[in-house]
């Protein structure tokens, strides 16, 4: 009887685990092994990192450098886009990345909103101020606050206090002076 030779897989040429049990060879693999885990993760990382920062800009509100007192004169030029206005603006050194404008004025629906015309900026600006002032948002208001008592102002650093003007008999004796706060322990104390 002839005995019959059973076929095998042959193994791959390249196989680490035996390369790591031959001294010197196996400490270049891994540490080659280290360093390409290491450069994933680095660039997962900046990745992230990157990717934080733009949303911030582009939710937040900033300015490329808060304590400036430059201005620049920009022109916006008729049908601009919002691509070539954040480019135009950035050219003029006026915001820190073109990107984050051109996010925020699609984002916000600001591209034909735009006036053309000049205007005076300044580093010290913040992305939603420009954007504002190229649209003509604070005109707007502007011309939209008609009469004076449409609205009402309220200062909540003050107490308000029942005088008794109003015909109300309980009221404006518990007034304080200056600051003072009464208590004198009446009828009223207990409820």
């Amino acid at each position: 009887m002839k005995r019959r030779r059973l076929r095998t897989r042959k193994k791959p040429k390249f196989d680490g685990y035996k390369i790591a049990e031959r001294g010197i060879g196996g400490f270049i693999y891994y540490a080659v092994e280290l360093l390409v885990d290491v450069a994933i993760i680095f660039i997962l990382v900046k990745g992230f990192s990157v990717s934080f920062k733009f949303s911030y800009d582009v939710f937040g509100d900033k300015a490329k450098n808060p304590t400036s007192k430059d201005s620049v004169v920009v022109e916006i030029p008729r049908d601009s886009s919002a691509t070539e206005i954040s480019e135009i603006v950035y050219d003029a050194g006026v915001i820190d990345n073109k990107y984050v404008m051109m996010a925020k004025m699609k984002i916000g629906g600001y591209g034909k909103n735009v006036k053309p015309g000049k205007y005076g900026m300044s580093p010290a600006m913040k992305y939603g101020d420009i954007i504002n002032l190229i649209c003509g948002v604070n005109e707007e208001e502007e011309e939209d606050t008609g009469d004076a008592n449409d609205k009402i102002k309220v200062d909540t650093g003050t107490d308000v206090y029942d005088t008794g003007e109003t015909g109300d008999e309980s009221g404006g004796e518990d007034v304080p002076d200056d600051g003072e706060t009464t208590d004198d322990g009446g009828e009223d104390a207990g409820e």
